[in-house]
């Protein structure tokens, strides 16, 4: 028998095909998976080294071995035929592996045709894709946490806002706002829809693993125009090189895309801190911006006092901490406003001293002077800082939403909406500033337009006085209904001491005009009944605003508890809303406007949209 007849008896020939089917069919499931388990290149090389190595190995071991029905058994080479059981495993396993293979090979080419139909139909219902799209963009998807504690996903979630902030300041580069980005966090779904969802024509995503003092990240740019990977690195690092590996993955982005950014100068991340658990704390509380909720913002406010303890000159923790200051009063109405206006501003200038263009420094600086009443303070920053580049406040949500608030809780409607548009063209699922935008629009009369706003602003996670507003203002003919369900909701969550009231509270709400100061009368009997005085009832709330709402304030005639709120707490913007125009036409009203300076800065700066002067120093809001 000659050497070939042997060898096909020994079915060294099928065990070889068979063996390169596999190996094929093994590369093309590499090939999918690496990408998505973010598994480093080199995995790919190792696994065809090793099959490489396994081909004469698998040949040996066919020519030395029969596969039988009865197991495996040594060729002894007698007899002229092979045993009967091996070749048709073999056979088997070709038929099956090629099958297979066909099958895999089909469906990509399927899958791929069926991804670019979809991506054409998208375009042509996206028109505006295209163009908005145009020149060079990015969206930073939030990094995989692949470290052992699932409680690590803050610092996966950290590294990716700080990296997409170095880029945002990148000229000549469109990136993604956080919110949109993260709203594809842990959803399973194609890289190309992604980016044609947010408008982007690259995407950078990777993971990280955290593990005591060493951390893994692993990021690749993908163009995804074509699919094709720009750039992929790994970086093996101990925790105090953070920085240094922000700079560097912001660098390579900058490299891949020279040609079309035209950007000659490299990027440079400075190291903000040395101590590693005070960066790491501001990233819990970086990561925890994403629920809007006094606890949330208590939690935050926490982390970031124990940040700065722990590092005396870290900026970024001073300046975010100054930011938490300055708000959470407006979240905890028992707070004193005035006191922690004055922390919030001791919290900027130490961020400022450190570091002078830290931005939430600046923003608590003027929202300290805001709250205070400090006009001309207040407007210095924001014509010499905060306002003095139109694109940096489009891109950043965070300063566009406090600067359109402010304006429009000064009266200033139009140019409230004038910042909250080129914002919102960037960031259109921001809840505040869709909150923002719909009051003014609202504000001025205009309830179609301000409709989707509203709603939007409730969908992207606005929780407060904006559900009311909606019922309110869209409820139609149940609006009784809608009433009783608000207020019951309300009453039980943070007063419900209050429920006994609450048909006697319906009565006086829906009374008609003609019967209401009986209805006042009789209301107020009822209430001293039940123990409640009058002063009982117009005193703030457990948390927040008064104990009566502004509806049941406004029947009974008492301004001066809604005015005392917009001048405390409460944000001033809901004061020019269309249900109070009432309260803007009492003397309550005219005397604090007086009171507070504002009077002067309309004078000084131009009248707002619903004011106006009445001759002799006076003046009337509609």
């Amino acid at each position: 028998m000659s050497f070939v007849q042997e060898l096909r008896r020994r079915n060294v020939f099928r065990v070889g095909i068979a063996y390169l089917v596999v190996t094929w069919l093994l590369l093309q499931v590499v090939d999918v998976v690496a990408p998505m388990l973010n598994l480093p290149d080199w995995v790919g090389r190792l696994i065809l080294l090793l099959l490489l190595v396994g081909f004469p190995i698998a040949l040996i071991f066919a020519w030395a071995f029969d596969l039988t029905p009865e197991g495996i058994r040594r060729d002894t080479g007698a007899g002229d035929e092979p045993v009967s059981g091996k070749p048709r495993i073999f056979d088997a396993i070709v038929f099956v592996a090629l099958i297979i293979g066909l099958g895999y090979f089909t469906w990509t080419r399927i899958a791929g045709d069926d991804a670019a139909t979809l991506d054409g139909e998208r375009q042509q219902a996206s028109p505006t894709s295209a163009t908005t799209a145009a020149g060079t963009s990015i969206a930073v998807l939030p990094f995989v946490n692949l470290s052992a504690d699932a409680d690590q996903e803050y610092f996966s979630d950290g590294i990716s806002e700080e990296l997409l902030n170095v880029l945002a300041n990148i000229p000549g580069l469109r990136v993604a706002s956080r919110t949109s980005a993260f709203a594809f966090k842990g959803e399973n779904r194609n890289i190309r829809e992604i980016a044609s969802i947010l408008e982007v024509n690259h995407i950078l995503e990777g993971s990280v693993r955290k593990a005591g003092n060493r951390v893994r990240i692993t990021a690749q740019l993908i163009d995804t125009t074509n699919d094709t990977h720009l750039w992929s690195e790994n970086y093996d690092r101990e925790l105090t090189d953070i920085f240094a590996i922000q700079d560097e993955i912001s660098n390579a982005i900058v490299e891949s895309l020279r040609e079309a950014l035209g950007v000659d100068a490299p990027v440079t991340v400075t190291a903000t801190t040395t101590d590693m658990g005070a960066y790491d704390l501001y990233l819990q509380a970086l990561a925890a911006s994403a629920v809007l909720s006094l606890e949330t913002r208590i939690r935050q406010l926490e982390l970031l006092e124990q940040s700065v303890r722990a590092d005396p000159d870290f900026a970024p923790g001073w300046g975010f901490l100054a930011s938490m200051l300055a708000t959470i009063p407006t979240w905890d109405h028992s707070l004193d406003m005035a006191a922690y206006m004055e922390r919030a501003r001791a919290a900027a200038e130490r961020a400022l001293a450190l570091d002078p263009d830290n931005q939430n420094a600046l923003i608590a600086l003027a929202r300290a002077a805001y709250e205070l009443h400090d006009w001309v303070t207040w407007r210095s920053l924001v014509n010499d800082r905060l306002e003095s580049d139109v694109n940096i406040v489009a891109r950043d949500a965070n300063l566009s939403g406090t600067l359109a608030e402010q304006w429009l809780g000064l009266g200033y409607l139009t140019r409230a909406i004038a910042i909250a548009d080129p914002a919102l063209a960037v960031t259109p699922d921001d809840s505040f500033l869709n909150l923002i935008r719909g009051l003014a629009t609202v504000s001025l009369g205009r309830h179609d337009e301000a409709l989707s706003f509203l709603k939007n602003a409730i969908l992207f996670g606005y929780s407060g006085s904006a559900q009311g507003l909606l019922l309110g203002y869209y409820g139609g003919d149940h609006q009784e209904a809608i009433w009783i369900a608000a207020t019951s909701t309300r009453l039980a969550d943070h007063d419900p001491a209050l429920l006994p009231l609450l048909p006697h509270l319906r009565r006086l709400a829906f009374s008609a005009p003609g019967d209401r100061q009986l209805e006042i009368e009789r209301f107020w009997r009822v209430a001293n009944e039940f123990g409640f005085s009058r002063e009982d009832l117009l005193a703030r709330g457990p948390q927040w605003g008064r104990r009566l709402d502004n509806d049941l304030l406004m029947v009974l005639g008492e301004y001066q508890p809604i005015v005392d709120n917009y001048w405390g707490n409460s944000p001033m913007f809901w004061m020019w809303t269309h249900g109070l125009r009432p309260v803007r036409r009492s003397e309550v009203f005219k005397s604090r406007v007086r009171e507070s300076g504002m009077l002067d800065f309309w004078k000084e700066n131009g009248w707002p949209d619903l004011c106006r002067p009445a001759g002799n120093g006076d003046f009337e809001c509609d």
